[in-house]
């Protein structure tokens, strides 16, 4: 999970193992209730933590791994006239990072789950993206790196595909291909 590539980018195992509160419970951070400063604050970290990791935590963010092969495939459906959309549970500090970085331009709309205080999980989110964007859930197909969130999907009639470390373009296109959708 995303949690582990940014901790595993820590060198010490005893400093991950400290700092591991501040990536549980996410949940008030997804449903934009708290902000990355305030969950940071009731970690309580002793202050030698802080100096050394106050500033990775509070922008964990820049540092997480983006799959750019990924990102230039869906750049190039954005090319062919694919509409390209962003549902994710995410944070405000983290959506504001993304949403003003270039290699994310193309996207034509951003649902999170900070701004609707909805999970995917929940069924809800996937709603505001169909409503918000006048969208027919099976003329979608959704990419998620959780399977029950691809599930989730599908019980709105979307097509999908769940991305997982193991996963590569070529099987995405197929999927893609057996859906109709490339």
């Amino acid at each position: 999970g995303k949690v582990f590539s940014v901790l595993d980018q820590i060198d010490s195992k005893e400093d991950q193992a400290l700092l591991l509160p501040f990536f549980d419970g996410w949940e008030d951070l997804d449903l934009g209730t708290m902000s990355l400063q305030e969950k940071y604050d009731s970690c309580l970290f002793p202050e030698s933590l802080q100096k050394k990791y106050g500033d990775f935590l509070l922008h964990y963010y820049q540092y997480r791994d983006v799959n750019y092969e990924l990102l230039e495939f869906v750049r190039d459906l954005k090319k062919k006239n694919y509409s390209v959309y962003i549902l994710s549970d995410n944070n405000w500090e983290t959506y504001r990072y993304y949403s003003k970085d270039e290699s994310f331009s193309f996207v034509d709309g951003w649902v999170l789950s900070c701004q609707y205080h909805l999970l995917k999980e929940d069924g809800g989110l996937f709603s505001v993206l169909f409503d918000q964007f006048s969208l027919e859930p099976n003329q979608c197909f959704f990419i998620d790196d959780k399977k029950e969130n691809v599930d989730k999907g599908r019980s709105f009639s979307m097509n999908g595909f769940v991305w997982t470390e193991n996963s590569n373009i070529q099987d995405l296109q197929k999927e893609m291909q057996k859906c109709q959708f490339l």
